[in-house]
């Protein structure tokens, strides 16, 4: 395995870790919602507010894909504990 590669999965496992049981959503400090909200206009895409926006779907996503379990039950465990925490 070259170096890069080695450096890259390294990086994932030390993020993977850090958020494995804080009550975050992955990603939601990486992307803006404006920017998501934004891609969906440009394809006439619309949506009710709802707790699932496009925003809270990506971010639920990326943070089941990299985690280990991979769960949907946890991905959804983790956003209700996001919630939580952040009083909603």
């Amino acid at each position: 395995m070259d170096r890069t590669r080695k450096w890259i999965l390294h990086q994932i496992k030390l993020f993977r870790d850090s958020t494995a049981s804080a009550p975050v959503l992955p990603f939601a400090d990486l992307l803006a919602p404006e920017l998501v909200n934004e891609i969906l206009q440009e394809f006439d895409l619309t949506f009710r507010q709802r707790i699932y926006t496009p925003f809270i779907t990506l971010c639920v996503f990326l943070g089941q894909v990299f985690s280990e379990d991979h769960s949907c039950r946890e991905a959804v465990a983790r956003l209700m504990a996001f919630r939580i925490a952040k009083g909603q």
